[in-house]
């Protein structure tokens, strides 16, 4: 019984967020493509730099957020990276000190592959997708040793993980691992803006969720009784209004609210 009277208040409320979404859309909702399209961008381009570190920093990804192939891809760049300042060095006539510069280069993918390996093994050891058993996109369990640091997932992914990445990158420069220490802090920094991104993301589609809802539910008492701002939770109706009470009553329908009844 209970189960059917939230079902009911779940379709009743769902009927008044149809009704008020167009209104909420229209007047509301603030979009800004330019905002959409840069976010896109961003978020296509950290792929591969936080790629760099999850491979160290999470377990069981979903089969769709890690491809060995991207792995094998970010490894073969690095070594071209490497490649590079080598020839650098000898053009220079300083080809010894380029090579050593370059060593954590070389090294790096060797490291990074063999932990891409284990992602990718864990993938294969989960249950299948088409069973509705976990999420293709998931991100990964962080590291318990994180846990005694925070538990707020937030802050792991846009604080602690990216400084430890930060960490290992700087600490690198002290031993002349300088295009390494580089690639690792410029990755850690992009790991971070990633994650916060994303957080503001879900942040506003969820505050649009609530949004809606509160027109939903105030908007046509709103509009039908004209209550002034103060009396509302600041969903109020922008635009000329009917002066008669009774034809408030009866446009009060559009909103979707059941106490605007048409007044016969």
């Amino acid at each position: 019984m209970e189960n059917d009277q939230e079902k009911q208040e779940i379709q009743k409320l769902f009927a008044l967020l149809q009704k008020n979404s167009s209104y909420y859309e229209a007047v509301f909702r603030r979009p800004s493509v330019f905002k959409e399209v840069v976010l896109g961008f961003f978020f296509s381009c950290c792929s591969l730099p936080r790629l760099v570190l999850e491979v160290f920093l999470r377990r069981n990804m979903g089969e769709r957020y890690f491809a060995m192939g991207t792995a094998i891809i970010i490894a073969m760049v690095t070594w071209f990276y490497a490649a590079l300042l080598i020839l650098a060095g000898v053009l220079l006539e300083r080809v010894w000190v380029w090579t050593y510069m370059s060593l954590g280069l070389i090294a790096f993918p060797l490291v990074f592959l063999y932990y891409a390996r284990q992602r990718q093994q864990e993938i294969d050891q989960l249950p299948s997708v088409f069973d509705f058993k976990r999420f293709s996109l998931a991100t990964g369990k962080t590291l318990s040793f994180f846990d005694r640091y925070t538990t707020d997932r937030r802050k792991l992914t846009t604080i602690y993980e990216p400084a430890a990445g930060f960490i290992i990158g700087f600490a690198l420069l002290f031993i002349i691992q300088i295009p390494l220490a580089v690639m690792l802090m410029t990755c850690s920094i992009t790991y971070s803006l990633s994650y916060l991104a994303a957080y503001h993301q879900g942040d506003n589609f969820l505050m649009d969720q609530i949004d809606q809802r509160i027109c939903a539910e105030d908007l046509a008492d709103t509009f039908r009784l004209n209550l002034p701002y103060d009396q509302t939770r600041g969903a109020e109706f922008f635009g000329y209004q009917p002066e008669d009470p009774a034809q408030r009553q009866r446009m009060a329908g559009a909103f979707g609210n059941d106490t605007a009844h048409e007044v016969i």
